[in-house]
């Protein structure tokens, strides 16, 4: 469930200004005449949007285009850094692409409402600091 707003025109400047700040890929923007529609792919996933800004600063990709990968495993992909190896057969059976941020995002929030934290434990000593 993508969480949507639709805000008034003139408040577009701040809010687009201010979740540049916060993150450059996790807000969506489309115009429609005087209204904007604001999507959060985190919207209700507090947790798991911190997990990701610390095993990705919320990328999906590397500045030269191609899909990040883990520097410690690089069968870790992407923006919630999925493991290949361990996740490959429910990805598949989801039909879910990995290599998108949105499929990412996807399988991650699957994953997170399955087995909570736990695939993401090794960097909990970072995202347990910015849950709020």
């Amino acid at each position: 469930m993508i969480f949507s707003r639709i805000i008034q025109k003139g408040v577009l400047t701040s809010l687009l200004a201010m979740s540049l700040v916060i993150s450059p890929s996790a807000f969506f923007a489309s115009v429609d005449s005087n209204l904007i529609e604001i999507k959060d792919p985190f919207y209700g996933y507090p947790t798991l949007r911190a997990i990701c800004s610390c095993e990705s600063n919320l990328n999906q990709y590397n500045d030269d285009g191609s899909v990040l990968r883990g520097r410690v495993n690089p069968f870790d992909i992407g923006i919630c850094q999925i493991n290949k190896l361990y996740h490959q057969e429910r990805i598949d059976a989801l039909g879910v692409d990995i290599y998108t941020e949105g499929g990412n995002i996807t399988y991650a929030k699957y994953l997170y409402d399955k087995e909570g934290d736990a695939p993401w434990i090794w960097s909990k000593p970072c995202w347990e600091k910015r849950i709020k």
